[in-house]
């Protein structure tokens, strides 16, 4: 018998076929590129979906930018940048839209781990609630009088030779 070709015959398509390969063609790559795009965090690196607030300190207490910000334990945000005040510092927190921080909440530079690596942890306080009600906005300031930073190092050695000295 004779060999059978399919070689050179057209495919056919039903017309149903062709619209969705071509949809198909169209939503794959915009799906691709929608979930790359949130993967990689794109949103939140040019502030969508989060509000910049600030914290006043005497010194960093060893806070660097992309430091974690907590409130009440649960991760929150991270510190963007640090400047330079003329009485101590000014760290700039990221804090994600889905979180309400109370406006009389205090903020603490703690470390986190043995290593040094330190956050900022924000905490309501109800004594002052009164004076300060509502929640932080973007472009608020949480005054050094409600922020702490922890002890130095340094501070404990000296204090411990002191001590050592004294005995």
């Amino acid at each position: 018998g004779s060999a059978r070709q399919d070689r050179g015959y057209p495919l056919m398509l039903t017309p149903l076929v062709r619209r969705q390969l071509i949809a198909f063609v169209i939503i794959t790559p915009i799906a691709v590129l929608v979930m790359a795009i949130s993967y990689l965090g794109v949103p939140a690196s040019l502030g969508i979906g989060r509000y910049v607030v600030s914290v006043d300190l005497p010194s960093t207490g060893d806070l660097y930018p992309r430091s974690a910000v907590s409130y009440r334990g649960v991760d929150v945000g991270t510190v963007t940048s640090i400047e330079l005040t003329p009485t101590g510092v000014r760290a700039f927190l990221s804090i994600s839209s889905q979180y309400r921080i109370p406006r009389a909440s205090l903020a603490h530079v703690d470390a986190m781990s043995a290593i040094g690596e330190t956050y900022v942890d924000l905490v309501p306080d109800p004594s002052l609630a009164a004076a300060n009600p509502g929640d932080l906005t973007a472009g608020e300031v949480i005054p050094a009088s409600h922020a702490t930073i922890p002890v130095s190092t340094e501070k404990v050695v000296d204090s411990l030779s002191a001590l050592l000295r004294s005995l």
